[in-house]
């Protein structure tokens, strides 16, 4: 689906091409984070800051990314089990296991299962040395009372991929979906830390150019408007 057919039902703002005029309806973000028309918006965000993050990151001998995945049981109340797997994991983090190992990373939590039997789970990208199952998977338990740990290295453009992918999406059922968000508003469900948090990234220029000019400046209409009126004052 292009950005010119959105859905209906999702409200919009219309900004214009500095350079030509060309109109774009871009949406209002919503209340609800699994929201396609906002997750693939919020997707390409994504996807930029970990590019310029990866591609300015120093090198060092014998680490790479990879990708970690911790869960723990089920929960009824799905705002606790998140708040535990969030706590689990900051526990993890004062490890001297992972001090020594991981320099830095991003966290995704994603969502399974449906009421009552909520299964949230972190995906964690990391940039370290290679990371030993038979270590970190005690701490883990150790952490959080759970058992699943699963490690797998992760290039570069799949990182991409599995990163987006994970953060815009929920196995929940679809009928669910606008709760669980309301649920874990106060969590944000991609995050950074260690040496990945310190990054200032730069503002990015728009991943939508025009279509009839290929400029990537877009005003609103009250930017224009205040413009115009600067304009004829000056005038």
């Amino acid at each position: 689906m292009s950005e010119k057919s959105l859905p209906p039902a999702h409200n919009f703002v219309t900004l214009y091409c500095a350079c030509c005029g060309s109109p774009r309806q871009v949406p209002i973000p919503c209340e609800n984070r699994f929201c396609p028309t906002c997750s693939r918006i919020r997707a390409a965000k994504i996807r930029r800051k970990l590019e310029y993050i990866i591609d300015n990151h120093p090198p060092a001998p014998l680490y790479s990314l990879q990708m970690v995945t911790l869960s723990t049981t089920n929960w009824q109340h799905l705002e606790k089990g998140v708040a535990h797997l969030v706590a689990s994991f900051r526990r993890l983090r004062q490890t001297t296991y992972w001090k020594k190992y991981v320099s830095g990373g991003a966290t995704i939590i994603e969502i399974k299962g449906e009421k009552g039997n909520f299964h949230p789970h972190l995906h964690v990208l990391v940039y370290a040395r290679w990371l030993d199952f038979w270590q970190l998977q005690p701490l883990w338990k150790k952490a959080s009372g759970g058992i699943g740990c699963y490690i797998l290295p992760m290039p570069k453009k799949a990182a991409m991929y599995y990163v987006t992918k994970y953060v815009t999406k929920s196995e929940a059922p679809e009928g669910d979906l606008l709760e669980i968000s309301k649920c874990i508003k106060k969590y944000r469900l991609f995050q950074r830390f260690g040496s990945w948090q310190g990054y200032k990234i730069p503002k990015l220029k728009s991943p939508f150019p025009c279509e009839e000019c290929k400029n990537m400046v877009w005003l609103t209409e009250w930017e224009i408007r205040k413009f115009e009126g600067s304009f004829r004052k000056g005038g």
